[in-house]
């Protein structure tokens, strides 16, 4: 239980918001939406690398990615 409710915490805070809108080219986006799209990134990336330190939740992770492929 524990951790899929620390999935869904995860999940939650590498989303993005709803008020976010991605527009189609890049080269639209402001300096302010360049920097909030490459800090989300970096966001996902350290909760995904720190999540993978959790043995039980590494194990889980890559098992339910071996299912879907």
């Amino acid at each position: 239980m524990a951790l899929i409710e620390a999935f869904n915490i995860s999940a939650s805070r590498i989303s993005y918001p709803k008020w976010f809108k991605f527009r189609n080219n890049a080269d639209e986006n402001t300096e302010y939406e360049e920097d909030f799209i490459k800090y989300r990134e970096e966001l996902a990336m350290g909760i995904i690398t720190n999540l993978m330190a959790i043995p039980l939740f590494k194990e889980t992770t890559l098992k339910l990615l071996g299912e879907a492929l």
